[in-house]
């Protein structure tokens, strides 16, 4: 099974919400931050599962409120499905999403893997007329699995940093000298959808230099 991680560094205006009644996105750092990290991840994606749980927590101690992380659900499976809508039902997704993140092993071993994070969340103490309404909820389901199909994306890992696509997750040092570099072009007055970052970060990210980019072309047009 192919897993998507990507990641967006992009401005913090205009992150719309779907819906009135439950949001569909997981938002973890202060709207005033300067760059916001997007992360479409699964979770039943081990490499998603590392961010969450470690990764995420060395960023902001780096970058501290300058960073905002936000998460949006790209599953592929049923247990993504009904996982990212009790998630996101919950009164605090960060803690219910960090919980799935870390039982992730005990949830891949079970018998019945919904049942498991039904289980999971009632440990943190959502009802089970909760859990059973949320499931109910046809429009959320819809609209995590819309986001799937809307980015027709199919390998794993992807990172993507304006319209800069790396394949893989680098290493956190390379992960977090892009954010840096994202952060000091916006403070120099930048605009982050036109960042493309620098030559020499492009070559260590494995990127093509920009002449032959196509991609980070059209963004300067």
């Amino acid at each position: 099974m192919k897993f998507i991680f990507i990641l967006i560094i992009g401005l913090t205006a205009g992150l719309a919400k779907a819906n009135t009644t439950h949001p569909t996105e997981i938002i973890v750092g202060r709207d005033k931050a300067i760059v916001t990290l997007c992360e479409y991840g699964s979770l039943t994606c081990h490499v998603c599962a590392r961010f969450a749980t470690s990764i995420k927590d060395e960023l902001f101690t780096k970058f501290g409120d300058k960073l905002r992380i936000v998460m949006r659900p790209f599953p592929f499976n049923k247990i993504d499905i009904e996982g990212f809508k009790l998630v996101l039902c919950s009164k605090d997704p960060v803690k219910y999403s960090t919980a799935i993140y870390e039982k992730q092993d005990d949830l891949f071993a079970a018998k019945d893997q919904v049942e498991a994070v039904k289980d999971i969340v009632k440990g943190l103490g959502m009802t089970s007329h909760e859990i059973q309404k949320c499931l109910e909820n046809k429009q959320l389901e819809q609209q995590i699995i819309m986001r799937r199909q809307l980015l027709k994306a199919d390998v794993a890992p992807i990172l993507k940093i304006g319209k800069i696509k790396i394949s893989g997750l680098p290493k956190t040092p390379l992960l977090e000298s892009l954010i840096e570099e994202a952060i000091q072009y916006v403070e120099a007055g930048g605009d982050i959808s036109t960042f493309t970052g620098s030559e020499k970060l492009r070559r260590s990210l494995g990127l093509k230099p920009l002449e032959n980019d196509k991609n980070a072309k059209k963004i300067t047009k």
